[in-house]
């Protein structure tokens, strides 16, 4: 009776001892619970990537911090001091994407194109190199290129050298430049190219700054004397007439010469000799409408030999009537 009169006067404290009593026995049962599968799942999973991590270490990963504050977060919410009203709060694991570390690619520097080598006859102490830009584009990217190296390898030299190095105009794609450097006349000289730049060599695809040399291209340089003869009416001697390259000029002189003779005076010295002079006569037609009506022309044959190299070249008189 006691009971019930109790229960009729504080049902109130009754129903909190009731629901004190359900709480505790869920306390018991949630400590109690088997771990969850899903838990165990996820925490292996990121021992695992931690662990691959550790042991392969990437030289700049900031995220393996940002997967280790997780982890101790979800080891937080997991653990039965975490319990919100007698449940168990489970926060969702974000997904996690592990960006790759960006390297820059190697550059790689082009041989320009070179087109041709030019010589002027009028000008035989010089030659014009010209070339162009290489413009293909490779699957790497093009290094910026500083300069260009020109090298030359003359007939007779066991190794090529630098003549000069050329700064280009980023807005050029052509370029020509001139050698003057002691050219010597009837030589055969090689040319070839290199671009260079000034980037890092850490930079370039095979840590070369200088690229490959270009395609070589040969040409000889043409005479600095020109010999002419001059009709004359003795065949002991020849009257000629000599022109020299001297100082950047032709210069011009006549003077008579006989079988043996080294042409040329003074500064106007060849080294050619008069090797033979002989005399030609020839029918010339004189009328078009009458082919047997003829005249006898006479000229002088002149032979000239290369003192040095044995080379032997003709010259002819004008043919006059006789």
């Amino acid at each position: 009776m006691r009971i019930k009169k109790f229960i009729l006067a504080y049902p109130e404290r009754i129903i909190l001892v009731v629901a004190l009593i359900g709480l505790f026995v869920h306390g018991v049962k949630t400590f109690n619970a088997p771990p969850d599968p899903d838990v165990e799942r996820i925490n292996k999973k990121l021992n695992e990537i931690k662990r691959v991590i550790s042991t392969n270490p990437p030289l700049v990963f900031p995220e393996v911090k940002y997967l280790e504050t997780i982890k101790s977060k979800w080891d937080k919410l997991a653990s039965a001091p975490e319990l919100y009203g007698g449940m168990m709060f489970r926060n969702t694991i974000p997904l996690i994407s592990y960006a790759e570390t960006v390297v820059a690619p190697k550059k790689v520097i082009l041989p320009p194109i070179m087109d041709k080598l030019s010589v002027d006859p009028e000008l035989p102490d010089r030659i014009v190199i010209s070339w162009t830009k290489n413009t293909e584009i490779p699957i790497k990217p093009l290094a910026v290129i500083s300069k260009y190296r020109i090298y030359r390898k003359a007939a007779g030299e066991k190794q090529d050298k630098m003549v000069t190095e050329v700064k280009p105009d980023p807005n050029v794609l052509s370029f020509a430049y001139t050698d003057t450097d002691n050219i010597q006349p009837e030589l055969q000289y090689t040319y070839y190219i290199t671009a260079f730049t000034d980037e890092k060599s850490d930079e370039m695809t095979d840590g070369k700054t200088e690229s490959i040399p270009s395609v070589a291209k040969q040409t000889v340089t043409p005479e600095i004397v020109k010999l002419d003869a001059i009709a004359t009416s003795s065949s002991e001697q020849i009257y000629m007439s000599i022109e020299k390259y001297i100082g950047g000029k032709w210069q011009k002189t006549r003077d008579y010469f006989k079988k043996g003779d080294r042409v040329g005076k003074d500064k106007f010295v060849t080294d050619y000799e008069i090797a033979n002079i002989t005399e030609e006569t020839v029918n010339k037609s004189i009328d078009p409408s009458d082919p047997l009506k003829t005249v006898k022309k006479t000229f002088f044959r002149i032979t000239l030999k290369h003192v040095k190299t044995g080379k032997e070249i003709v010259r002819e008189t004008k043919p006059v009537t006789r």
